[in-house]
């Protein structure tokens, strides 16, 4: 759980497989103080939850909603996005 810590990125590059990660279907990463999501949050397919609130962020990865299909909620209020 890494919610509440002080984080500029998150960027996930595992040196490793990391086994069933696709079954994560909800991920709090909000008050992190993030400004840049990585595109590898694809790597989670089966998100239903993601929290992102309470951070820095103005951009999102461009495909962010055409490879997250099972996305139902998306949390960003209070972050830095103008346009979506």
């Amino acid at each position: 759980y890494r919610s509440h810590r002080e984080l500029q990125e998150l960027i996930f590059k595992p040196k490793r497989p990391v086994h069933h990660i696709e079954e994560c279907s909800r991920l709090d990463i909000s008050y992190n103080g993030l400004r840049m999501l990585s595109p590898n949050i694809a790597l989670f397919t089966n998100l239903t939850e993601l929290y992102l609130n309470h951070n820095n962020l103005s951009l999102l990865p461009a495909d962010l909603f055409t490879v997250l299909l099972s996305l139902r909620r998306l949390d960003l209020s209070y972050n830095q996005i103008v346009w979506i």
